[in-house]
């Protein structure tokens, strides 16, 4: 690989990161807000893909 091809390999890696982190952060928010409406754990961690440990860890 050239210089370029490397540096545009470790950009998209960190993009990809970067927006992963972002989706994880916000079904976070989205699932304190459904925790707050008493809504069963087990269906929060179906729509937002988080564990019952990660739930019970907000």
């Amino acid at each position: 690989m050239d210089q370029k091809a490397i540096e545009d390999a470790g950009y998209d890696k960190g993009l990809k990161a970067g927006i992963e982190q972002g989706i994880n952060q916000r079904n976070k928010q989205i699932a304190k807000k459904m925790l707050f409406k008493k809504i069963d754990l087990n269906i929060i961690s179906q729509l937002t893909g988080l564990s019952i440990q990660e739930l019970k860890n907000l």
